[in-house]
């Protein structure tokens, strides 16, 4: 049986991915690899990301990505009457109200005492209404069996702390192309809306919980094992965390915008896409290892908000640092594991970007792209222009074509602010 399922016969693996993912293939514990069209290695990680690897009867750390819990979230914010002036004033409020670090983080939402105050959430306090399913997902059957008490305090003081490293982002977007009307007015999408999208992983937390699992690129646990028991339990946990504090630093760009205009922000959809999840397969336990590959459930799936299950779960696909992205309604994506690629892919590695690119102007870049860059930090940020990328309108292409979603929607940022 060949376990290495390509979800698309047309996407380009590089020899140095294809030695990878038969690396993995041989190990007997591996059930199958479905690989998504944006598939890359990346610098420094022995994997590649854009993979989804079962296995039965073992896990595999390594093969989780390198951010428990990265994922993205979505805003709709309606017509906005912004003008260059407003625009530039936003991009500096949200650079002022964005903690760099836990340090810098004034403020922590009530949780003071994060297990007995998730209340919070539930009580619905942010400045834009969410689903009812979304809030049960974040606030229920929460795993503490492997944080300890330190981890705990550093949870409540990361809240509202973006990680915003690689390819990671805030972008306030614009709607500049509807593709499916029907289809866009059960999401509430109109061509000129405006719409926060959120890319991030929950930095220290993830790099205090994780470390110890990503050393060795082979490290392979039994799933009965209590090392294997404690790893399943930090995904489980950094899944729900990050989900909420996607939403928690979303809260501040949204009330951000309410400072200077009045805004009807609305939750359309969060996923995640680096994460350890077990399942039942013919009546066997599969464990699924999501390294860069969001959750996308099937049309009509009970997963998916009731709203929504007609026409299919949104997904996001965004472009490189300043390049269009999509918004998608799943299709048939049961035959590659109910999830889908979350981008467009690496297709220049980060060194070999910084040095082709050096030369290039990236405020240049954004100026003729009517869009406004922010950094939190002086991070290098050359190996993130979307000439790094693969093009998304090809990436995009594939997944429509091959059945697995449908196109609603086409956005282009208009601030972009980066780690």
């Amino acid at each position: 049986m060949n376990k290495i399922l390509l979800s698309s016969n047309k996407i380009p693996i590089s020899s140095f991915d294809k030695k990878s993912l038969n690396e993995i293939s041989k190990n007997d514990f591996v059930d199958q690899i479905c690989v998504y069209p944006d598939i890359y290695q990346k610098e420094h990680k022995e994997w590649p990301s854009g993979i989804l690897v079962n296995t039965k009867g073992k896990i595999m750390p390594p093969l989780t990505g390198s951010r428990l819990g990265c994922g993205m979230v979505g805003i709709k914010l309606g017509k906005l009457d912004l003008d260059e002036d407003s625009l530039l004033d936003l991009s500096n409020r949200f650079v002022n109200i964005l903690p760099v670090t836990k340090r810098q983080n004034k403020k922590n939402y009530s949780f003071s005492e994060f297990k007995s105050n998730l209340n919070f959430i539930e009580k619905d306090n942010f400045s834009f209404k969410l689903n009812p399913l979304l809030i049960d997902s974040v606030i229920n059957n929460y795993s503490f069996d492997a944080i300890s008490d330190s981890t705990m305090i550093d949870a409540n003081r990361q809240l509202g702390v973006p990680g915003l490293v690689g390819n990671h982002f805030i972008e306030l977007q614009q709607i500049e192309s509807i593709y499916e009307p029907r289809f866009s007015e059960v999401f509430g999408l109109n061509k000129g809306d405006y719409f926060l999208l959120i890319h991030m992983d929950s930095k220290d937390l993830n790099l205090k919980l994780e470390s110890s699992f990503r050393k060795n690129k082979f490290l392979v646990l039994n799933e009965n094992s209590k090392l294997a028991s404690r790893f399943h339990n930090i995904s489980m946990f950094m899944e729900k965390y990050c989900s909420l504090n996607r939403l928690v630093v979303a809260d501040k760009i949204v009330k951000a915008i309410e400072e200077i205009i009045p805004v009807k922000a609305e939750l359309l959809y969060d996923s995640t896409h680096e994460s350890l999840n077990k399942s039942e397969l013919n009546g066997k336990t599969i464990w699924r290892h999501h390294a860069g590959v969001a959750f996308a459930n099937a049309k009509g799936s009970k997963k998916i908000f009731k709203k929504f299950r007609s026409i299919g779960q949104p997904i996001f696909l965004p472009g490189g640092m300043g390049a269009e992205n999509y918004i998608l309604a799943s299709q048939n994506t049961k035959p590659i594991f109910e999830s889908i690629n979350h981008g467009a892919g690496r297709k220049v590695p980060k060194s070999e970007a910084r040095e082709k690119f050096k030369n290039m102007n990236i405020s240049d870049t954004f100026v003729k792209k009517n869009a406004i860059l922010r950094q939190l930090t002086g991070r290098e940020l050359i190996s993130q222009i979307s000439l790094s990328y693969k093009p998304i309108d090809l990436i995009d292409d594939l997944v429509v074509a091959e059945g697995y979603a449908k196109n609603v929607a086409k956005t282009r940022a208009n601030i972009i602010i980066k780690g």
